[in-house]
């Protein structure tokens, strides 16, 4: 049986990052109520307002991906950008990064390397994306609605969808899309 839950980003509250350094918005954490130390599997935005370093996060592999804005990291030559698909790193290794020419927002997919394997990635307008029959998140950069199973659900920006289970999801706007699968 596949399971559906919208996540509004009007409902998400600022929290300040493992090390201090900067904000983040959790979008939903595996298992649920789970903390910075104890989660499988966690979906968050983060404001990057000044340069700093990345938390350190032990055991994790992350998939980060901008929104908004552009930023520099020392593991990679070319700045990410939001037309960028995501960067993939450990999160024990220490990372540094600079917004460029402003603020910036990015989209981060954190999972425990001995339990998970992720993926994120933007897909296009009209296209079919079919999740795995584990978790999926959906998420919306743009106001959209998203179709699947015959149900359609309206997304304002940065609202998204959790999908448990197999479902075929289209949308007329560009989608990111977060699998999460359990090695299990």
């Amino acid at each position: 049986m596949t399971t559906v839950t919208i996540l509004r980003a009007a409902d998400r509250r600022p929290q300040p990052w493992k090390n201090g350094g900067g904000v983040t918005r959790e979008i939903v954490t595996y298992p649920p109520g789970s903390g910075v130390e104890d989660f499988g599997w966690r979906l968050s935005m983060a404001d990057v307002e000044a340069p700093g370093a990345f938390s350190h996060f032990a055991g994790v592999d992350r998939y980060l991906m901008m929104l908004r804005g552009t930023m520099r990291l020392d593991i990679r030559a070319e700045p990410l950008s939001p037309q960028e698909d995501a960067v993939a790193f450990p999160g024990d290794v220490p990372v540094h990064g600079e917004p460029i020419g402003g603020p910036a927002l990015d989209l981060n997919l954190m999972v425990r390397r001995d339990r998970f394997v992720g993926q994120l990635r933007r897909v296009e307008a009209g296209a079919l994306v079919t999740t795995n029959g584990y978790s999926a998140i959906v998420f919306a950069t743009d106001a959209t609605t998203v179709s699947f199973d015959q149900q359609s659900i309206d997304l304002a920006p940065f609202d998204a969808v959790l999908v448990e289970g197999i479902a075929t999801i289209t949308s007329p706007s560009p989608l990111i899309v977060a699998q999460v699968t359990d090695l299990r």
